[in-house]
Order: structure tokens, then C-alpha cells, then sequence
């Protein structure tokens, strides 16, 4: 080109950088993908995926035979074969990309789409590069989108660029800092600088950095020492280091990454590398906070989970099933129940209420007055089985066996009496409960696959039910096997109760106090 010549001779170099640092990032993107998709089984990604690394290893080898090391300046360079050739490679690679991402939307894999619009990106900026060599000082402009890309979005002449992400540079030498700060500036890094160990811990607490890039040999604090100090602190270990030193020595590398650095690079540096290697490790570090988040999110997830299925199960119960027990049964024999019947009450206005709003205002009251119900069984350690209708049945002594688990029972009766009279104060409005209690053997199970539920079943539930509706309002029913065990602390009265299909038995009324509000 006519005035290539005025370029200064690092411009060459730049370009050999802009152009092999996206295609790097092109690779390493599908390389990542390509794993991620393994992982999910999604072979279908596969074969596009493939294809765009080799097209990128074919991109490398453009490079390096048009813009290799023989080339002593910007005029050395073919740019009207460098455009064709990328843009010929880079136009397959576009077009395996959208099919990726249509496919990503097709089968809601949407975690591809952020690493795929990266590589778009990233084509966009090797066919901006492959049109001019880059100009003599970094000058913010919009990047002109090619046919088959999609134009960046819009910005205005006095917009900044937006920084690739704040590293660190600690080294006490100033020339090597400065100079390592111009090449990672002129990558679109924003940087900070320090020159010791102290001065970084100052920067490090005040600031928040993507990277930090850390000389090893510093007089006071050394880079072993510093390193030490940043993978030590709870709020800093988990930002990435990149050791630098001129000590190539193994010993020296290994010292480092046991430590706990992500990298080591030896002076001098090749600036490509450098950079290749910079982003692969900020890329690591998003992959690692992504898996974070992902990790928090499915612990947030199980903890709903598990908080919904013992809204459902008792504890052990919902144990066994997530160990994996396809039938869950058990014969228990002695256990107490408690059925509550909530006897029907009239809208707050009969005479103007539609249909539908006093029904809306009967559910609404049951939820008021089982929810009431609900913490009470809790404190009692009595077991909430479900509700039916009016009806709410629990149970004491399932888990674990309970030797007073009648008393408890009818201590949790005469509390859930205290609680009707208070919301009916409440309320202003009457509200009454039938309960009945009795002891015997039951069978306990879960049933269902969708919607399942845990439940009881045998004659004991049958006759908790029949006391608790055949009660007189405001009273608490209970068996004669209840009363044997009870007689010693409560007051009975004979009742008779006519079962059906077995005619008349007696039953025992408890004697109580009326509940204060």
C-alpha cells in the first residue's frame, strides 16, 4: 500500500498479533464447545464445530505464510491476497456458526450462544484486520461489518472502546512494566500498575482485577511471596495470576503453579503469546465463575427442591426416595390420629354473595385456619398427613416410634382448639371443630409417580375419621383405646356412637375448659 511505508516497523508485528490472537480465540472457543457438547451428549453440534477448528488451523497457517517472520516491513505484505484468503476462510467459518446458533435455539442449549456470538466477534475482527495494516496509533473506531457478519452495534465517534478486562502489573522495574503495559494496552486491556508487594496488596484491596500478571524475582516481597498472600485471601484466591520472570528453570514453574498461579511466561515474551495465553486464562477464569454461579444456582435449586418434597414427605420418607426405593410401605402398629373437621360455615354476607365469591371466600378461610394448624403440628412433632375438604388428618408415632404419642396427640387437640377461638375473634365470625382421636395400627405408603403423595390406610383411619365427624361441635372425640391410655391424666364422659354396619359402641368425650382467646 502507498503509505505503509511511513508505519513504524512495530506495526508489523501487531499485525502479525491481531491476526493470530482472534483466531486463537476462534480455536479455543471451539475447542471449549466442542468438550461442553460431549459433555451434554449433544453430538449433533459436533460436526460444525470440527469444521470450524479446522478451518481455524487452516486460518494460522494463511498467516503464518503471508505475514510470517520473513517479513521485514508492512511492504513485505500481500494484503489483496491476505483479504481474500481470510475472507474466504472466514466466510465457511460464519456460516457454520449461524448453523450452530439456529441449532442452539432449536433445542434450547442457549448456553452455546454466548461463546458462539464471541467467535462471530472474532471473525468480525480478523476481516477488519486483513484490509489495511493497523495505523500508527491505536485510534478508537467502529469496526465495518463484512457481508455475511452482523454490524456491531452502534456507537458514537466520542465512545471508548470497551476494555477486554483491568489486569495488574506488579514488577519493580520500570521499563519492563511499562513496556509489558504499552502491549497490553494496545490489546484493549485496561491496566493498572505497581511497582512492589505492598504496593499491589494496596491496589488489590481498592480495586477489582480480571488478572493480575506478577514478576517473581522483587526486592521485599517476592513474587513466591506475594502469590502466597493473594491465593490466602478468601475474597482474592480465586483471581487469576500469570507468573512472569526471565528464570526459565523448571523448578521455578512448578514453584509457582503449586502455589497457585494459572500460568507462568518467561521473558522476554513473544507479544502473540503473551496475549493468547492472557486470554486463555481470563476465558478459564469466566468459565470457572460461570460453573460457580451454575453450582450456586443448582444448590438453590435443591435446596427449593428438597424443601418442596418435605412440604409433601415426612423427612424420612422423602430420604428413602431419593435413595432410590421404588415402593415405600410400612406396617405401623401403634400410632395415634387426629382428624379435624372444620364444620361449615356461612359467607360473611349470604344475601349478597355470588357463588363463585363465596367460594372463593371458603377456600381462602380453610387455608387461613390449616396454615394455622400446620407450624402448631410442627411444634408437637405431629406428622401432617393431608387435608380433605373440611377434614385435616395427622399422626404421632410414625417417625420414630413415640411411647406418649396419645398424650401428645390430644395436647396438640386442645392447642388447635386455643387457635380456632382466637382466628374466630379474629375473624368476627364463628368457627368450629369437630376432633377425634383414636390409636391402633396402620399401613403407611407412597403412592403415585406424578402428584404422588404419602398416605394411611386400615380401620384405625376409618374410625379417627368417624369420631371426629360424629362429634359434637367444639368437642374432642376419642376411641376407647385412646381413653385407656389417657384416663390417667384426662376426664371422659361415655358417649354413645353408632358405627355403620356394627351399630353401637362407645365412645368418650374429653372434658375441657373453654378455650380462652
Amino acid at each position: 500500500m502507498s503509505d505503509s511505508a511511513t508505519l513504524a516497523p512495530d506495526r508489523l508485528a501487531t499485525l502479525r498479533d491481531h491476526l493470530r490472537t482472534p483466531t486463537a480465540r476462534l480455536l479455543d472457543h471451539a475447542q471449549k464447545l466442542q468438550l461442553h457438547a460431549e459433555d451434554l451428549g449433544q453430538e449433533v453440534f459436533l460436526p460444525e464445530l470440527y469444521k470450524i477448528q479446522s478451518a481455524g488451523k487452516h486460518l494460522l497457517e494463511i498467516v503464518d505464510e503471508l505475514v510470517g517472520p520473513w517479513a521485514a516491513t508492512i511492504d513485505d505484505i500481500d494484503f489483496a491476497r491476505l483479504r481474500f484468503e481470510v475472507r474466504g476462510s472466514l466466510n465457511h467459518t460464519v456460516g457454520y456458526i449461524e448453523m450452530l446458533q439456529e441449532r442452539a435455539d432449536e433445542l434450547e442449549q442457549r448456553g452455546f450462544l454466548p461463546d458462539l456470538e464471541a467467535m462471530r466477534a472474532d471473525c468480525r475482527q480478523l476481516v477488519d484486520v486483513s484490509k489495511a495494516p493497523p495505523p500508527a496509533a491505536p485510534t478508537p473506531a467502529a469496526p465495518t461489518a463484512p457481508s455475511r457478519l452482523p454490524a456491531s452495534s452502534a456507537s458514537t465517534a466520542t465512545e471508548e472502546p470497551p476494555a477486554a478486562g483491568t489486569l495488574l502489573v506488579v514488577d519493580d522495574n520500570v521499563q519492563s512494566r511499562n513496556h509489558l503495559g504499552r502491549e497490553l494496552q494496545r490489546q484493549g486491556y485496561r491496566v493498572v500498575h505497581a511497582g512492589s508487594g505492598p504496593s499491589a496488596m494496596e491496589r488489590l484491596r481498592a480495586d477489582t482485577f480480571d488478572l493480575v500478571i506478577l514478576d517473581v524475582i522483587m526486592p521485599g516481597m517476592s513474587g513466591y511471596e506475594m502469590l502466597q498472600w493473594l491465593k490466602a485471601d478468601p475474597k482474592l484466591q480465586d483471581t487469576p495470576v500469570i507468573m512472569i520472570s526471565a528464570m526459565s528453570e523448571i523448578e521455578h514453574v512448578v514453584r509457582c503453579l503449586v502455589i497457585g498461579a494459572d500460568d507462568y511466561i518467561t521473558k522476554p515474551f513473544e507479544p502473540v503469546l503473551l496475549n493468547v495465553r492472557i486470554g486463555v486464562c481470563l476465558e478459564r477464569h469466566r468459565w470457572r465463575q460461570q460453573e460457580q454461579k451454575y453450582l450456586r444456582q443448582l444448590e438453590e435449586e435443591r435446596i427449593l427442591s428438597e424443601r418442596l418434597l418435605l412440604n409433601i414427605l415426612p423427612k424420612p420418607v422423602a430420604a428413602r426416595l431419593r435413595q432410590g426405593e421404588d415402593v415405600i410401605v410400612d406396617a405401623l402398629p401403634d400410632v395415634t390420629l387426629l382428624a379435624v373437621q372444620v364444620l361449615p360455615f356461612p359467607p360473611t354476607d349470604a344475601a349478597s354473595t355470588t357463588p363463585a365469591a363465596a367460594a372463593t371466600e371458603m377456600v381462602a378461610l380453610l387455608n387461613d385456619i390449616f396454615t394455622t394448624f400446620d407450624p402448631l403440628a410442627q411444634q408437637w412433632e405431629v406428622e401432617k398427613i393431608k387435608t380433605h375438604g373440611h377434614t385435616y388428618l395427622a399422626a404421632c408415632g410414625l417417625f420414630p416410634p413415640q411411647p406418649d404419642h396419645a398424650y401428645t396427640v390430644v395436647d396438640l387437640a386442645l392447642a388447635l382448639q386455643r387457635a380456632i377461638a382466637t382466628l374466630a375473634a379474629t375473624r368476627q365470625r364463628p368457627l368450629h371443630l369437630r376432633i377425634g382421636i383414636h390409636t391402633g395400627p396402620v399401613i403407611a405408603g407412597l403412592i403415585g409417580l406424578h402428584k404422588f403423595s404419602y398416605d394411611l390406610w386400615g380401620d384405625t383411619v376409618h374410625f379417627a375419621t368417624h369420631l371426629a365427624t360424629t362429634a359434637p361441635p367444639d368437642r374432642i372425640q376419642v376411641s376407647p383405646a385412646t381413653e385407656t391410655i389417657l384416663r390417667d391424666r384426662h376426664r371422659f364422659e361415655p358417649h354413645e356412637l353408632e358405627i355403620p354396619g356394627q351399630g353401637l359402641t362407645t365412645s368418650y368425650l374429653l372434658f375441657t375448659d373453654p378455650p380462652s382467646v
